[in-house]
């Protein structure tokens, strides 16, 4: 396991913001570079985590690029499902203007009936 690796799972584990570990996947994939993400011992997958680390990285990422550099290694096969559903998602919100109006006022409404 490489250093770089080990350094973003400690800090996972610490609970720390995950700006900062997003920029470490983000700088290489937009220089068309391979990244890999391993899952290994991580049982449990929850959307927004996804959400955030993944989804986000298609504001400037083509999908085709992203499914090509991004390698996913020891998920179950859940986690493949939610991952695959996020970067669609992600893709649709990202690259489709009325989609992604849509979703934010969609997005509004609800803060709204919370506050």
């Amino acid at each position: 396991m490489s250093q770089e690796k080990k350094d973003i799972r400690q800090k996972s584990k610490t609970g720390l913001h995950f700006t900062g570990q997003l920029l470490i996947i983000h700088d290489p994939l937009k220089k068309q570079q391979a990244v890999t993400l391993d899952f290994e011992g991580v049982t449990q997958f929850a959307s927004p985590f996804f959400n955030f680390a993944i989804g986000q990285l298609l504001k400037d990422i083509k999908k085709e690029d992203l499914k090509h550099l991004l390698k996913i290694e020891h998920i179950s096969e859940t986690g493949k499902q939610v991952i695959e559903r996020v970067i669609e998602n992600a893709a649709e919100y990202h690259g489709n203007p009325n989609y992604r109006e849509i979703v934010d006022d969609i997005l509004k409404q609800q803060e709204k009936e919370f506050d």
